[in-house]
């Protein structure tokens, strides 16, 4: 019987979702931000297989597209965490508004 009891109670704590926390969601931002980043870039360098004589020797460029829109994410990403850039996400709507908030310390 205990170990029926012990599996019920393990079993529901796996189950039961963790509070998201605002280290979690900052986390989240500059994931999901870096993964957009990398497919546009994918993207871009895609496109520009467009302009080359030969697109089949330049396969690299989508990969280098990847990465420049990757590390191009993190870095929007991490602005976007930033105190100074914020944003507001509307329960109702689910549409985010941005914002910038710069504080000038007066004596």
């Amino acid at each position: 019987m205990k170990k029926v009891v012990l599996t019920v109670l393990l079993a529901l704590a796996l189950a039961a979702s963790p509070a998201e926390t605002y280290a979690a969601s900052q986390l989240q931002v500059v994931a999901e931000d870096s993964l957009w980043g990398a497919l546009i870039g994918a993207l871009v360098g895609t496109a520009a297989l467009a302009f080359r004589d030969h697109p089949s020797d330049h396969l690299d460029l989508i990969s280098r597209g990847a990465a420049v829109g990757l590390v191009c994410g993190v870095g929007f990403g991490l602005y976007e965490i930033s105190p100074v850039f914020y944003g507001y996400r509307d329960p109702l709507t689910q549409e985010t508004t941005y914002a910038m908030g710069v504080r000038v310390p007066i004596k």
